[in-house]
């Protein structure tokens, strides 16, 4: 017969003398423990920097007579390889172009017209909206290759699979310059060039690889877009600004008595809470959080102090006579773009 345990039951708990507080304690520690092993080994945990608001990105500046767009690949990770390969190997830089204009709807660049073949093998279908990049083919999934599209609208249903179609690949998106894509898109002549008119091809003077600063959100993406926009509008001069601001009332008269024209975006004019995550944005990217922050051909030149010392110092005039925006009236034009509420609504 076994021999029994004394003290087993009523004063002891569960047995040798330990309360069941205690084991209900431990024996919480020790589950808790295994599922920390659990989620470190099994799980692939985020890193630290994806967890942050803005990320280092590497990106592709295409560099055309109408502007600079850069595209950020991202996603579906052969066709990101396959179209890296492609840059590096020289293959836009001649006899490529864009060739095909549907406003509203798609432009579409590439060597088609060039009857330009490939020095790699065709990549297969991986898994849009406007400003994203897409690897263009014909009805074979797996002829996609050199020939890519930038969604001017939300053609994601058009891109989905249906039926037998895998859909297209959408591989990257149009970080900065997306105004420029647009102006290629309208003065071109509507669709496809004729190979016989290859001529008419906007061409890539240059394609640079550059690293960037992009944001990680969709509402952070939204702002970033909508400053990149404005940058990229017809003014070399934008001023990031508030109506309520002193300093940025001065600025104004400094550069409207130079007889600058200036884009003006009033962010306490923007929907309410959005002010902040444009201050934000401009942070990272400029190094100012403050307004006005005054950007010449999209690179900042400071606040209200710096433009009157540049004044002063008499280098505020052939800055901006270097950027164009100089007009025979001396009226500064106050604008506060429409477009910027209608990009963040876009993203809710």
């Amino acid at each position: 017969m076994l021999p029994h345990h004394r003290g087993g039951r009523g004063k002891s708990g569960l047995g040798g003398g330990i309360p069941r507080s205690t084991w209900i304690k431990y024996g919480a520690i020790g589950i808790f423990s295994l599922l920390c092993i659990k989620f470190l080994f099994f799980v692939d945990p985020l890193s630290v920097e994806d967890l942050l608001p803005f990320q280092n990105k590497t990106m592709y500046q295409f560099t055309t007579k109408f502007g600079t767009p850069r595209l950020f690949p991202k996603h579906a990770p052969l066709t990101v390889e396959h179209f890296e390969q492609l840059i590096s190997s020289g293959y836009y830089k001649e006899n490529a172009g864009i060739y095909r204009a549907e406003p509203g709807f798609v432009v579409q660049g590439g060597g088609f017209v060039h009857d330009k073949l490939s020095p790699l093998g065709n990549v297969q279908v991986e898994y849009s909206e406007e400003r994203m990049v897409v690897l263009a083919r014909n009805k074979d999934p797996l002829s996609g290759n050199t020939e890519f599209s930038i969604m001017l609208a939300d053609n994601s249903a058009i891109n989905a699979p249906q039926g037998t179609s895998p859909g297209y690949t959408a591989f990257g998106r149009v970080y900065s310059g997306y105004p420029t894509v647009v102006a290629i898109a309208n003065d071109m002549a509507e669709g496809y060039l004729a190979k016989k008119n290859k001529d008419q091809a906007v061409t890539f003077n240059s394609i640079d690889t550059v690293s960037q600063l992009a944001p990680t959100t969709a509402d952070l993406r939204a702002v970033s877009d909508a400053i990149h926009d404005a940058a990229a509008a017809r003014f070399s001069v934008v001023m990031f600004s508030k109506t309520s601001c002193p300093y940025c009332k001065e600025a104004k008269r400094t550069l409207k008595d130079i007889g600058a024209e200036v884009h003006v975006v009033e962010l306490d004019l923007l929907p309410p809470g959005t002010a902040s995550q444009f201050q934000d944005t401009l942070d990272a990217y400029t190094g100012r959080r403050t307004v006005p922050n005054i950007l010449l051909n999209g690179k900042s030149i400071g606040g209200g102090d710096e433009v009157e010392a540049l004044h002063d110092a008499g280098k505020l005039v052939p800055l901006v006579q270097a950027t164009g925006a100089m007009v025979k009236q001396k009226v500064i034009l106050e604008v506060h773009n429409p477009s910027l509420n209608d990009i963040w609504a876009e993203y809710g």
